[in-house]
């Protein structure tokens, strides 16, 4: 992964309902009011299941991103 800006999503609740809305939100709200553009570059998302709780999990998603 080539070194560049991140935006970061860090996200907690019921899984995958709660990532699939972040990931909308930051496309569809962030992105467009935002000084920033994605740049072709992989993108990912990390997941950490609640062990305790069915279906509940921490996500981050990671944008590659650039000043515009």
């Amino acid at each position: 992964v080539p070194a560049c800006t991140w935006a970061v999503f860090p996200n907690e609740g019921p899984f995958p309902a709660t990532l699939q809305n972040t990931m909308a939100r930051t496309y569809s709200e962030w992105l467009p009011s935002s000084d920033y553009e994605v740049i072709d570059a992989p993108s990912f998302s990390f997941t950490k299941m609640d062990e305790h709780k069915k279906d509940y999990a921490y996500s981050e998603i990671w944008l590659p991103v650039r000043k515009k």
